[in-house]
């Protein structure tokens, strides 16, 4: 299926809450795997802290279209994920985070 004709969603990420409008998400070298950063956690991961966290989805679809969720990570600080970049060589998960730091 071609996206540039698609009118509904290829795949869905649920609950990957965000409040910079530069948040982004990046795939894993062998695409086997979607990183998503967040800025705070979402009410499916029953915490009320307001910390950051990466998600870590499997991109093996469902019968539902939707990705299931595989893994999260959480990001230490209690601060939000700005940027996430997967580098295909190193092979490493690179975060820029809300307080102008960076994990890698």
């Amino acid at each position: 299926r071609r996206l540039s004709k698609s009118s509904s969603p290829v795949l869905c990420c649920l609950d990957v809450p965000t409040i910079h409008e530069t948040a982004n998400c990046d795939f894993s070298p062998d695409d086997r795997f979607l990183i998503v950063g967040c800025s705070q956690y979402s009410s499916a991961d029953n915490n009320n802290n307001n910390a950051g966290s990466l998600k870590l989805f499997s991109m093996e679809k469902k019968n539902d279209a939707t990705i299931e969720r595989n893994a999260i990570v959480v990001i230490p600080m209690d601060v939000g994920v700005v940027q996430v970049r997967w580098h295909s060589k190193l092979n490493q998960i690179l975060v820029a985070r809300s307080d102008a730091s960076i994990f890698v």
